[in-house]
């Protein structure tokens, strides 16, 4: 499985065909991906669907084929590319990442995710 793959290694030294693994597992994210990639929009009788309009409306596939939010950090000449993370595979990330950052605090920790990653109800 992705999951016991990622578990062991350090979530910020994941390759990007890991990510695309992780993503492509992800119903949501998978149907949004194809959206991007057609230049299409989710049809608007499609209920039930929130993630995916979310997910494609502010999402764009980088060079690597991994979906990503191109965001302005503050304090950074250039736009930043944050890796989308699966709604499943969220609360995972968070309890690793806040194990290898040395348990910060809530804000800390919400401040770094938003600084690498675009989760979906993160915290």
């Amino acid at each position: 499985s992705v999951i016991g793959k990622i578990a062991v290694t350090n979530p910020a030294m994941i390759p990007s065909s890991l990510w695309k693994e992780i993503q492509t597992n992800c119903s949501d994210l998978s149907r949004a991906f194809q959206l991007v990639k057609n230049g299409k929009e989710l049809h608007r009788k499609e209920t039930g669907k929130r993630d995916v309009r979310t997910y494609s409306r502010k999402c764009r596939i980088n060079k690597n084929g991994v979906m990503v939010v191109q965001v302005n950090l503050q304090y950074h000449a250039h736009p930043r590319e944050l890796i989308v993370v699966p709604k499943y595979y969220a609360k995972t990330l968070i309890q690793c990442l806040h194990i290898s950052w040395n348990h910060p605090s809530k804000a800390q920790m919400k401040k770094k995710l938003n600084r690498e990653y675009f989760l979906i109800d993160p915290l």
